[in-house]
This record gives C-alpha cells, sequence and structure tokens, in this order.
C-alpha cells in the first residue's frame, strides 16, 4: 500500500472521532437539539401554540417562539434546556415562576467572575436566576461601583459582571410581565364582591381592581375621610386590598412583553405590555380584550385545560392583524436549517474521506449529494432570514459568518462541477461546518433577527456593498484552504507537478474573484460612508482591515504574475490571506473604535490569536518542510530569531489579551515571510 493510502487510513478514525466529539458536545449542552424538544412546561399545558403570538421586541414584530428563542440564548447561549424548548422555558418563567427561578438556566463560564460573585464551581458552568441574584445582591455595592467606572476603565471581569447583571434582570423583569393577570386575590368580603364585581370563591388578578380605577379612587377617598379607629370589617378588608396592590405593583416595570396592539387609529406603532395599559387611566375596548383574552390563557393553563387554552389562543391571535411573515418565521423557527445543513456537510465530509480509500465514484457521487443537499438548505435557511427581515442577511457579525459560510460552498459547487476531483466537497464541507460551529457560538449575538441601527438600515447599502465584500470574504477563504492543500500536496505528493499546478490554477482564479469583490465591495463602501458620514474615507479600523485584504491580494497576485513569487512561495503567502480576513473581519470589531461601532464581542479574542499564529505556523513550517535541502542557514537562523521574539509575545498573549501585541506578531511573520521569500527568489524558482 503506498505512503498516500497509509496516510489517509490514518486520519480516517481521527475524523470521526473529531465528528462524534462535535455532536457529543452539541448534545451534552443542548444547544444543537432541534428536533425533539419536549413543549409540555412544570404544570403540564403543551405550551406549542403559545409561540404563535405576536410580540413586537427589537423593533419589529416576531412570533413569541422567536422571542423565547433570544432571551434563552442571552442567558444560557443555548437554544433550548434540559431539552424543553426556549418556549417551554419563557411559558414556565412566567407562570411558574419560582420554580423557574430555580433552574440551572445560566452560563457563566468565565472562573474569574464566578470567583468574584462567590459561587460555587460546577463542571457545567450552570447557575439558577435564584442563586446568582442572591451572589448579586450580596455584592451590590461593588456592583455599583463597577457601574461608576467608565466603559474604558473596566476590567474584563468588571465588563462581564454587569452584562450578567443586565441579563439576570432582564429575565426577572421577563418573568413578572403577565403577574397582573395571573389570578392570585381571593375575598370572602361580600362589601368587596359587590363593589369590585368580585364572584364568591373566585380568585381575580391584579389587572381587575387596576382597571377600576375610579372605584378604587372614589374607595380611597372615602377611607381617608375616616379615622383610624373607626374602621369597620369592610373598610378593613378594603384596606387590605390597598396594601396587596401597593406590594405587587412593584412589579409595573416589567414591559418587555408587548404583545398587545395599538388601539385602532392612533398614530403610534407601539405596541404595549399588560403593565403599560395597568399604568393608563384609559383604555380603549379593543385593549380590554385583549387582556381579557390574555387573562382566559393563563387560567386555562393554570388549570390544566389543553383544549381551553389552545382555543384562548386561537380566538386571541382572531383578534390580532398578523403579519405575513408570522408564518414563515415559525416555519424557519421549526426547520432550523442551518443545523441540517450542519449535518448534510459533516455527513459528506465523512463519505469523501471513505471514498479515498475505496468505491471511489459512488461514493464520490453520493458525497457531492449529500454537500448539495446541505448547501441547499444553507441557501433556503438565508432566504427565510431576507424574507423575514425584509433585507439581505449580512447585518451582523453572526449572519455575515453563516453567509461567508454558504459563499464558500457555492464556489466550491463550481469548482466541484468544472474539476470532479473532490477537493471542492472537501474545502466547503470542513470550511462550512466549521463556519457554522463559530456562526452557532455566536448566536446570541447576532441570531436575534432585530432592527438595526440607522447607518445599517439601507436594503440597496447591504445589497450592494455588505454581500460584495462578503462574498470576497468567501472567496478569499477559499484560495487560502486551496493554498493549504497545495503545500499538503507537495509535501506528500513531491512528483506530480501536473496535480499541483492544477491546484495552483484554481488558487489563482480563487483570488482573482476574491480581489474583484473585496475592491469592489470597499469602494461601494466607501460611497455608502460619503451619504451616510460625509467622507469617503476616515481611516477607520473596519476601512483599513478591507483595505488590507486589498493590498495583501494585489502583492500576492502580482508577485506570482511577476516572478517574484514561486509556487510554494505564492502559496504560503496566499494562506496569510486567511489571517488578514480574519483581523478585518473580526480584529477590528476588538478595538471598540471608529464609525464602524456595531458588533463588538470579547469572546473572540483568544480565538482570533490562535487562528493567526496557527495559520502562520502552519505556512511557514509546509515553506521549510519543502525547502529543507536549501542551504539557508544564516537566513533560517535569522528567522528562528524572529520566531522566538513572536513566541515570547504569543505567551504574554495567554495571559494579557492586547490588540496590539496581535498586530505586532501578525506584522512580524508577514514582514519575515515577506523578506525571506525575496531574498529567496531566484534559488527558489531555479530549484522550482
Amino acid at each position: 500500500m503506498k505512503t498516500s493510502q497509509y496516510f489517509k487510513l490514518s486520519i480516517l478514525p481521527l475524523l470521526l472521532c473529531l465528528s462524534l466529539a462535535l455532536f457529543a458536545e452539541g448534545d451534552s449542552n443542548g444547544s444543537y437539539d432541534t428536533a425533539s424538544q419536549e413543549g409540555t412546561s412544570t404544570n403540564g399545558i403543551d405550551a406549542s401554540a403559545f409561540g404563535s403570538l405576536v410580540i413586537q421586541s427589537g423593533g419589529r414584530l416576531k412570533p413569541v417562539d422567536t422571542f423565547a428563542r433570544n432571551h434563552l440564548l442571552n442567558i444560557s447561549h443555548k437554544s433550548t434546556f434540559d431539552k424543553q424548548s426556549a418556549l417551554t422555558w419563557l411559558f414556565d418563567l412566567l407562570i411558574n415562576t419560582e420554580s423557574a427561578h430555580e433552574r440551572k438556566v445560566v452560563q457563566v463560564k468565565n472562573d474569574n467572575v464566578i470567583m468574584a460573585l462567590g459561587l460555587s464551581p460546577n463542571k457545567k458552568h450552570a447557575y439558577s436566576i435564584r442563586a446568582i441574584s442572591a451572589a448579586m445582591q450580596e455584592k451590590i455595592e461593588d456592583v455599583r461601583k463597577m457601574y461608576d467606572k467608565q466603559k474604558e476603565h473596566r476590567s474584563l471581569v468588571e465588563k462581564k459582571i454587569i452584562d450578567l447583571y443586565s441579563r439576570i434582570d432582564a429575565v426577572y423583569s421577563l418573568s413578572h410581565s403577565l403577574s397582573c393577570l395571573l389570578p392570585s386575590y381571593e375575598s370572602d368580603n361580600e362589601y368587596i364582591q359587590k363593589t369590585f364585581n368580585v364572584k364568591a370563591g373566585e380568585k381575580v388578578s391584579l389587572s381587575h381592581f387596576l382597571l377600576q380605577r375610579q372605584t378604587l379612587q372614589e374607595e380611597a377617598k372615602r377611607l381617608s375621610s375616616k379615622e383610624q379607629g373607626k374602621l369597620n370589617e369592610d373598610d378593613q378588608a378594603l384596606l387590605g386590598i390597598f396594601r396587596w396592590l401597593d406590594n405587587n405593583q412593584a412589579s409595573n416595570t416589567a414591559t418587555l412583553l408587548n404583545i398587545i396592539p395599538p388601539p385602532e387609529g392612533f398614530d403610534t406603532k407601539t405596541w404595549s405590555s399588560p403593565w403599560d395599559l395597568m399604568a393608563r387611566p384609559h383604555h380603549s375596548a379593543k385593549e380590554l380584550q385583549h387582556l381579557t383574552g390574555l387573562e382566559n390563557i393563563l387560567k386555562a393553563a393554570l388549570h390544566n385545560d389543553q383544549a381551553a387554552f389552545d382555543q384562548a389562543i386561537d380566538d386571541f391571535n382572531q383578534n390580532i392583524e398578523r403579519p405575513e411573515h408570522m408564518a414563515m418565521e415559525l416555519s424557519y423557527n421549526n426547520i432550523d436549517f442551518f443545523y441540517k445543513s450542519l449535518y448534510f456537510y459533516i455527513a459528506a465530509f465523512l463519505v469523501l474521506i471513505v471514498s479515498f480509500i475505496g468505491l471511489k465514484t459512488p461514493l464520490h457521487f453520493l458525497s457531492f449529494f449529500l454537500f448539495f443537499i446541505g448547501t441547499a438548505l444553507h441557501g433556503v435557511g438565508l432566504y427565510y432570514r431576507m424574507e423575514i427581515l425584509n433585507r439581505p442577511p449580512v447585518s451582523t457579525l453572526y449572519e455575515s459568518i453563516i453567509f461567508v459560510g454558504f459563499m464558500i460552498s457555492f464556489f466550491c459547487i463550481l469548482i466541484e462541477i468544472v474539476k470532479r476531483d473532490g477537493m471542492g466537497i472537501f474545502i466547503a464541507t470542513s470550511a462550512g461546518a466549521l463556519l457554522h460551529f463559530i456562526g452557532f457560538s455566536y448566536a446570541d449575538e447576532g441570531d436575534t433577527m432585530g432592527m438595526l441601527v440607522a447607518v445599517l438600515n439601507s436594503n440597496f447599502w447591504l445589497a450592494t456593498h455588505v454581500v460584495t465584500i462578503t462574498i470576497g470574504y468567501g472567496a478569499a477563504f477559499v484560495a487560502g484552504i486551496i493554498a493549504h492543500i497545495y503545500l499538503i500536496a507537495t509535501i506528500f505528493q513531491p512528483n506530480e507537478k501536473e496535480k499541483h499546478q492544477t491546484i495552483l490554477k484554481n488558487i489563482q482564479g480563487t483570488a482573482l474573484v476574491a480581489l474583484f469583490f473585496t475592491v469592489l465591495g470597499t469602494i461601494l463602501g466607501g460611497i455608502w460612508a460619503d451619504q451616510s458620514w460625509g467622507r469617503f474615507w476616515g481611516w477607520d479600523p473596519k476601512e483599513n482591515g478591507a483595505l488590507l485584504i486589498c493590498l495583501w491580494l494585489i502583492f500576492v497576485i502580482h508577485g506570482k504574475i511577476a516572478g517574484i513569487l514561486g509556487p510554494v512561495s505564492y502559496a504560503a503567502n496566499m494562506i496569510l490571506v486567511n489571517v488578514c480576513v480574519a483581523v478585518a473581519w473580526f480584529g477590528v470589531n476588538l478595538l471598540n473604535v471608529g464609525l464602524h461601532s456595531y458588533g463588538f464581542t470579547d469572546s473572540i479574542a483568544m480565538n482570533l490569536y490562535r487562528f493567526c499564529a496557527l495559520e502562520c505556523l502552519f505556512a511557514f513550517v509546509c515553506y521549510f518542510i519543502i525547502k529543507a535541502k536549501l542551504d539557508q542557514h544564516s537566513t533560517k537562523v535569522w528567522i528562528g530569531l524572529n520566531l522566538l521574539n513572536v513566541g515570547i509575545h504569543y505567551y504574554e498573549i495567554t495571559g494579557r489579551l492586547s490588540m496590539n501585541i496581535l498586530i505586532f506578531c501578525i506584522l512580524e511573520c508577514v514582514f519575515t515571510f515577506i523578506c525571506f521569500f525575496i531574498s529567496n527568489t531566484k534559488l527558489n524558482e531555479s530549484k522550482g
């Protein structure tokens, strides 16, 4: 058996183990469960129908199901919890608040935050709302001091604690959103029953009294005219109602559940929460009808009457004008296109690897078929998002990751159709699956499908500049990945010159596509900036990042055309295009400066450092393996000293996150490669 076949056999178990590990990780933390979640709440009601209600959140109308997913992602970084849907978690939070607060649903992965709050460490890094709230209360003075600091003076731990405090506060507010409609007061006093229309033995909600504002005011005025010692039994009962109302109105700030539409004929398009209506002196008949409908839903749930519950939701929906995209959004949530696309990508990848060992033709066809289905699901998911949001799906970091993954798959379909050698499938399925996993980890920051900041809210420019530059990202990554394949093929199959030339042509063609779209996208971005900010170019970090990609691609392509860069040098430099794209795409967000002040996240820092370091290391190691026979001792010593310098600074990175250190390391590597490649051009070409 040939060495290459031994190599293929040896990596198969590794790939299988890796795939199983990825699925096991997803299954263990619940974030990849999509199909078989339980919809039954703790009191036995199937809450699925509750997700069809319309709510206004994030500047748009959406199903409650989407709203629930957004909030669960925000506090747990998962779309499910204990194999239950986000909708079930939300419904329990609304009607079984106390028990829901005891469930360990909050993810706190930073050990320093756990220590600072005095929480007990656990393997799953999961804590209950109650536990974190108690810990925050004990440290409330420290939290207040953190809030008093300016953002730039807060440490990473302080930022995360403040963020955690805000998320917990939002969940507490959300959990009391319908408390004014829950039946919780019962009176056996005949005067109270007669005055406020309360039936004997029946529990009524807070809203039952608050909506009778005039009666309350009259009774309060009558009580205030009496002396304290002359209050009769009826007066004492009435006084008890006022105390109860006062104690329970502490939740009147729970206004996140904007589920009641504005009255017809009003100019406002803002929807209201039940607590918003409680604060108003007057209400339309339609608003009162909606409140009654919500109370009927809650009563049916508390009485565990599934038929009445479903009917009450159906009646409530019939009284509201539902947006056209609501049914599509519910389907989008239920189908979960991107997770299913991931499954097909991984299956296609494994089948392709097996095809290298035997049954090449049928397995290659099966692999392409699976890959095509995965790409189709990927594309349909993006189409659904465009229809739901009525805009191109590339406005957030999460959306750009998903879109770049699709563009990589699209380019690779074309490559595979032309070449039919499995390289397109290999690139697309590996890169597509990886980007899916990366995207899922940032879903809580971008999978909310909310409205955009004003500067981004332009469908024309989103469909031109943003889509164009993102296509350029995808093409650049494809070129970089093919360059990886070229270096590996050169190492393990040094005599197959014709195959190497074919791979080089693929790199060249893809790099030209990447250059075209990145340059065009950068120019269009300047025109957009001129219209939005009054200047074409301002050396904004995001603008500099786009320029960096263009310049590096121009340098590499012209170096190849002019004969300055040999095939191996060309491929190694093309790998560094991936570093440029990663820094421009993710790295500039870490600076938190400039007019492109959206989509920032601290969580990507270490992953970005590792990616850039590994890409530089891969290019460097492969280059020297291929050129090992060259007598370049002095140059190697010089490069070794530079890499030692980079290594020292990378060690500093692991202990202290610093964008300056990252930039320094990248510049060191880039400078080293350029000087080395230029100094050895003639010798490399002569032995190429």
